[in-house]
């Protein structure tokens, strides 16, 4: 899940957990900055690369 800086949070998806309380197989990757998305593409890069 990628869930952007502000608008468009749903609430269920908390504030700071990178899981969700009701859907636990969800990974989410939080955008850091407003209007680029760069710094959380290259971060989840990452990690499927590490897999």
């Amino acid at each position: 899940m990628l869930l952007p800086y502000a608008f468009g949070k749903i609430w269920y998806w908390g504030e700071s957990r990178d899981y969700s309380l009701w859907y636990p197989a969800v990974k989410i990757y939080r955008n850091t900055k407003s209007h680029s998305w760069d710094e959380t593409i290259d971060d989840l890069s990452k990690k499927i690369r590490a897999r």
